[in-house]
């Protein structure tokens, strides 16, 4: 279905709901956010215990708005934001991870020959503007940027490994320097680390000159990487990036069990919402718009 809105300026669906095309509208939401509707079925035994198929179904409903879930969209990218740091200072508490990293880049590790040259002239023409270059050449070496800073902390994490006997546990996040527009990492560990042997290493492994570690107690690591960790630093990446990984043993997202059936229904919940309007429970609204709703028969 959405690959036929993509060819069609507009695409009728079950019922006469049209839908428009894939896009973005002047308030920068993605035209499909909220189009759909995702309608779950109350189970009566959680599914973990019975299957899908055989569970059956108690008199229950609930509708909620399908968003699209894009960091670019304007709704949707802010409380993703909001979602990722609030669970990251939960797992920053809950795996001790008490000692905060910054690892930096160094233009020369990147690019060479003339583009270093019009990198480092574009970048002192920038300076008092507090913004990094948007050109061509500078764009350029910002995205290598990216790759190589991830390069070189999987070969950090190999040195680690090695040095402890042990894989570290870990979560990074990844920021863009304000006048540079590098790459750069801020990571929350669990192992403590010497600054000199950190510095060291990382420069061999083709990171630059600045690194930083501090410890934080139990009962302010949360609070130092709630404050730190800002929304805006979440959405500042290019699309298609990854803005937060961890370790293999911490999982930020961690899927329930649910109580529900779900599927998707291709219309706007409004206009369900006008057929169960006498029966509807729990509504859930959220900046003038309604997000959910429950139905029992």
């Amino acid at each position: 279905m959405v690959h036929e809105s993509r060819r069609n300026n507009s695409c009728p669906a079950e019922g006469g709901i049209v839908i428009t095309p894939l896009g973005k509208l002047s308030n920068g939401r993605n035209r499909l956010c909220g189009a759909w509707t995702i309608h779950g079925s109350r189970l009566e035994t959680p599914a973990s215990r019975i299957s899908a198929r055989r569970a059956r179904i108690v008199p229950a409903r609930k509708f909620v708005r399908a968003r699209c879930k894009c960091w670019s969209c304007s709704l949707c990218g802010p409380r993703k934001a909001s979602k990722y740091r609030a669970r990251i200072v939960q797992a920053v508490v809950r795996e001790r991870l008490h000692r905060m990293v910054t690892l930096t880049l160094d233009a020369r590790k990147i690019a060479s020959g003339s583009d270093l040259e019009i990198f480092r002239a574009h970048f002192n023409a920038q300076k008092g503007t507090g913004r990094a270059c948007g050109c061509p050449v500078c764009e350029g070496i910002q995205i290598k940027s990216i790759a190589h800073i991830r390069g070189c902390w999987s070969k950090l994490r190999v040195y680690l490994h090695r040095l402890r006997g042990k894989a570290p546990k870990y979560i990074a996040v990844l920021e863009f320097q304000k006048t540079t527009g590098l790459a750069h990492l801020h990571i929350a560990i669990d192992c403590w680390i010497d600054q000199g042997w950190l510095k060291e290493a990382w420069q061999a492994i083709g990171g630059g000159q600045h690194v930083d570690i501090r410890y934080k107690d139990a009962h302010r690591a949360g609070a130092y990487i709630s404050k730190y960790l800002s929304k805006e630093m979440l959405l500042n990446a290019p699309p298609g990036m990854r803005r937060v990984t961890t370790a293999r043993a911490i999982r930020l997202n961690e899927k329930k069990v649910g109580e529900f059936l779900w599927e998707v229904l291709k219309a706007p919940i409004d206009r369900i919402y006008v057929i169960f309007a006498q029966e509807a429970v729990d509504e859930v609204r959220s900046e003038g718009e309604l997000d959910s709703f429950t139905v029992r028969e």
